[in-house]
């Protein structure tokens, strides 16, 4: 009988976490949502200029490490 209500005891130990962690699964959907729609409610902007952005930082992201000073900063052996 001990060892029922043990287990009995862990199950809804188990079970409380669970729903914890789905309230807490809940309201991180909701706020990234509510998030994403505030951001893209009042957009007013083409999508093909977003793409454009879009490409722009890439080619910025992507050209960044082999820019001759930012090498000459990064390689230096003395930091300033």
């Amino acid at each position: 009988m001990r060892v029922n209500e043990k287990e009995l005891l862990k199950n809804i130990d188990k079970e409380n976490h669970r729903n914890k962690l789905l309230e807490f699964e809940e309201k991180v959907k909701i706020g990234v949502f509510g998030l994403f729609y505030l951001l893209l409610k009042n957009q007013s902007t083409n999508i093909w200029m977003e793409i454009i952005y879009i490409i722009i930082t890439s080619f910025q992201l992507i050209s960044f490490p082999f820019d001759e000073i930012v090498k000459n900063i990064f390689y230096k052996k003395i930091i300033v």
